[in-house]
């Protein structure tokens, strides 16, 4: 009775129908994708190797599974699907955002990445590679058990990217993919890795994702090195002339101003997938964007949802999970000009706050609508996975739609501090004075300024905040009398 009910259930959301017994290994399973609607019947079943995936949501106390889908034929052969309007391809991930409670901030912010960021700097040889993955808001039954909302995605990987594949003729390895798994000193590049082991696809919180060391053995960490090496150890001067060596620099400030737009302080080292396009012809390395749910006021905690750490008047650079790569960029003037630049164009399009509010209200609409956040909201409401709490889509939006607005309205007085200005003038008040010195006593004496003043405090470059940077300012305000014209009675 139980499956002749479940087969005539409808749901305007596509739906993916797993049967299976899963775990952390791969292990056989079936998959349907129902189209607009339609019931269990109208999908063909598909072969493919499932297992959970994540990392804080995948522990063994959750309940709603993220999972990892490598389809195959009768013979166990990989094989591409298309799925849905998406690319065709073998491997497809449906993420639960089990804890995150609106379902949808990972699904708007992909979109928004999507729509500003720049192209890679090989584009012009590959015109197809995306830095982002297309995804759609789905339903999941696992065995016939209905197991709510989730986003069904393509994968970011090497043929996303376009990334040179390894060349088996010379046996050379061109392109590269990497991803940071969790946050450390190496992985916010502050420290150079002390040696290499090429022996191995994990090292100091990185994760080698393409080559597979199973098909490349050894593999090649002297790219990441190197760049990782430059970030840590370089001076400033030649950090502004040669950061477009090691990095995609117009991308990074997209992901920069992403990122702050955002408050995605989870994706900013860890989180973040790095590709070498060919090593063999450029170091440099590019930006892609994946698994961004911690984002706009959200946490990863379920127990606390909303976090001050990405409160909308928050200062990101200030988050103690800032990168020593974006906190340079941060610092140096350069680049503050290039972020305050792009900033502000973006903000008359897609960083207007309606536009960015009407991206959740539709998705928000389609839920509501399609009934799929009142099953949800039923299914989970109470569950650990959701700290406990009651799903209340309504209340969540509302929350989203008011730190939106307050978040856009923190940046646009934070960013006209990016403002290029004279040396000396710490306070950007359009001159150089006493109010200046006074702005660096207080630092001296305990008072921290906001970090986007940092770069100005520091004004004679030399990485500390003392009197030396008061003795610069006097002799600004010195030499700046002392060639004023004189008055004349």
């Amino acid at each position: 009775m139980t499956t002749v009910f479940l087969a005539i259930l409808f749901t305007l959301l596509p739906s993916v129908h797993l049967t299976g017994d899963f775990s952390n290994d791969y292990s056989e399973g079936t998959v349907v994708l129902c189209e607009n609607g339609g019931p269990i019947a109208t999908g063909t079943p598909m072969t493919a190797k499932i297992k959970w995936r994540g990392g804080y949501t995948n522990n063994p106390n959750m309940h709603k599974r993220n999972y990892s889908i490598k389809f195959h034929d009768e013979n166990g052969e990989k094989v591409n699907r298309q799925l849905l309007d998406m690319r065709s391809d073998n491997h497809w991930i449906l993420s639960a955002q089990n804890t995150e409670h609106s379902r949808l901030r990972n699904q708007v912010a992909t979109e928004l990445w999507r729509d500003i960021n720049a192209k890679p700097y090989y584009s012009e040889k590959e015109p197809n590679a995306k830095l982002y993955v297309t995804s759609r808001m789905v339903e999941v039954y696992l065995n016939g058990e209905y197991r709510g909302i989730y986003q069904l995605s393509e994968a970011m990987d090497r043929k996303q990217m376009k990334l040179k594949k390894y060349d088996e003729e010379k046996g050379q390895i061109r392109g590269l993919l990497w991803n940071g798994k969790a946050q450390s000193e190496f992985v916010k590049m502050f420290k150079p890795f002390p040696h290499i082991n090429n022996y191995t696809d994990s090292w100091y919180n990185y994760e080698l994702e393409y080559p597979d060391l199973d098909d490349v053995c050894p593999t090649d960490w002297s790219t990441l090195d190197a760049a990782i090496r430059f970030v840590a150890t370089s001076d400033d001067t030649s950090f502004i002339t040669q950061l477009g060596n090691y990095f995609d620099v117009p991308v990074l400030v997209d992901y920069y101003v992403f990122c702050n737009v955002t408050m995605a302080f989870d994706n900013i080292a860890k989180n973040l997938k790095l590709g070498c396009y060919n090593q063999v012809k450029s170091p440099k390395i590019t930006f892609a964007l994946w698994d961004a749910d911690v984002t706009f006021g959200g946490f990863y905690d379920p127990w606390q949802q909303h976090t001050p750490l990405a409160g909308p008047e928050v200062d990101f650079n200030a988050n103690w999970n800032i990168s020593n790569l974006f906190q340079r960029l941060n610092d140096n003037e350069p680049f503050r000009t290039k972020i305050h630049d792009r900033y502000y164009e973006l903000r008359k399009t897609v960083f207007d706050p309606d536009s960015l509010k009407q991206r959740f209200s539709t998705y928000f609409d389609l839920l509501r609508q399609t009934r799929a956040a009142a099953r949800d909201s039923a299914k989970w409401s109470g569950d650990s996975d959701v700290g406990g709490k009651i799903l209340d889509f309504d209340s969540e939006e509302q929350f989203i739609l008011n730190w939106i607005d307050r978040r856009i309205a923190y940046l646009d007085e934070y960013f006209k501090t990016y403002e290029p200005t004279m040396k000396g003038d710490v306070n950007h008040d359009g001159k150089v004075d006493a109010s200046d010195i006074n702005c660096i006593v207080s630092v001296i004496t305990g008072d921290e300024l906001p970090r986007k003043f940092a770069p100005r405090t520091d004004v004679n470059r030399d990485k500390q905040i003392n009197t030396a940077d008061i003795s610069s300012i006097a002799d600004i305000i010195r030499n700046s009398s002392s060639s004023a014209p004189s008055k004349t009675k």
